[in-house]
């Protein structure tokens, strides 16, 4: 069994890199949802301490600025220093990969998007307005069928987006400092296995990939071929500026075999998105999504495992919460917002939920192991 006599930590200020103070901080056990179970203040000097013993994966948390911010709490009670950043309503962020990853189903074309969005602003600042802060282009007409963030385990959370004119979207999701991968899908009409996809690219981004099931065909001028990945022909184009017009002409057929594959793992997913696309077809693309999106999250992994191995080995300290559980535990708190704001049916909710609650425990587990 996991107690906690006490829990007490630091609230660091990570835009001036001072302690916090006089900020409210809530332990959060995280099981039927999440339950507050002790709230504190921040004294002069960013601690706070609570005395509640637990028995269950905790964690504490924070709104700063109208952006939440939350840590695990470690097996064992050790203290928790947790991170908040000043909001700020402009500054510029970069596009470091757009991929786009296209499935034929019944007479439509699903387009999905996945963009790996980088705030490197300095000193480190969260990129955040209540209307949304990165903008996205689509075709004439489209619509966002299902926009999600991607969390590194993989799995997408839905979240909202809203019009913002000129064929452009609003994420409403705000832009911490480091890297956010977002995942929007759309659909086209595909009855004769030929469909066309044209948008307007409204910022610069460092590499666009197209990702198409091998036995169809694609024309896509300035795009270079780099062989396959996991069954999907892989397209390439790099440098792409603001303002150029991406035209993609897709055609033929293609297996799905995903849908029998992974339709029970995906479900719970697939019925909280609203949309005229069929539960089933939407078990497809929701399982390239969740299979792309582990893969092209790996080298960010890579990265910041380095990152770790080299804060550890310079502070000589254990490190106290693991990638993976980190990944975990800002699943939860994302799918309890979307339970808050009514996002997602019960049932759904009640399946995520219990999904990432044996993640978390299996990630507390090996923790304890590794300690031990």
């Amino acid at each position: 069994m996991l107690v906690w006599a006490e829990v007490r930590g630091t609230v660091i200020n990570g835009t001036t890199g001072k302690p916090a103070s006089g900020v409210e901080v809530h332990l959060v056990v995280l099981e039927e949802g999440m339950q507050v179970v002790e709230k504190r203040q921040t004294d002069a000097q960013g601690r706070f301490a609570f005395s509640t013993a637990v028995t269950k994966p905790t964690m504490v948390r924070t709104t700063y600025q109208g952006v939440n911010y939350h840590e695990m709490v470690a097996p064992g009670g050790a203290s928790v220093t947790l991170r908040i950043y000043e909001a700020r309503e402009r500054g510029t962020y970069a596009v470091e990969r757009l991929t786009y990853l296209v499935q034929p189903v019944e007479g439509r074309l699903l387009v999905g998007r996945e963009y790996l969005v980088r705030n490197s602003m300095t000193p480190p600042v969260t990129l955040f307005r209540p209307e949304g802060m990165f903008v996205f282009a689509l075709s004439e007409g489209a619509r966002p069928e299902r926009v999600s963030v991607i969390g590194e385990s993989g799995m997408p959370l839905a979240i909202a987006a809203r019009p913002a004119g000129d064929g452009t979207w609003r994420i409403e999701h705000p832009l911490r400092p480091g890297a956010t991968p977002f995942f929007v899908v759309t659909q086209l009409p595909y009855e004769e296995e030929r469909a066309q996809i044209r948008e307007v690219l409204p910022w610069n981004v460092e590499r666009v990939r197209l990702l198409v099931p091998e036995p169809m065909r694609i024309d896509a001028p300035g795009f270079r071929r780099l062989g396959s990945e996991q069954g999907l022909s892989v397209y390439v184009l790099d440098s792409a500026r603001a303002g150029m017009e991406l035209a993609l002409n897709v055609s033929g057929r293609a297996p799905n075999v995903l849908a029998e594959e992974s339709e029970g793992e995906t479900r719970g997913a697939v019925r909280a998105v609203a949309g005229p696309i069929a539960k089933r077809q939407w078990s497809i693309l929701a399982a390239l999504a969740a299979a792309f999106a582990a893969s092209s999250m790996l080298a960010v992994r890579r990265q910041r495992a380095r990152a770790l191995r080299a804060k550890e080995k310079s502070s000589h300290t254990p490190s106290r919460v693991s990638p993976r559980m980190d990944a975990v535990k800002e699943e939860l708190f994302m799918l309890e917002l979307q339970r808050q704001r009514g996002e997602i049916s019960a049932e759904d909710y009640e399946a995520k939920r219990r999904a990432l609650q044996h993640a978390l425990e299996a990630a507390l587990r090996a923790d304890a192991e590794t300690s031990a």
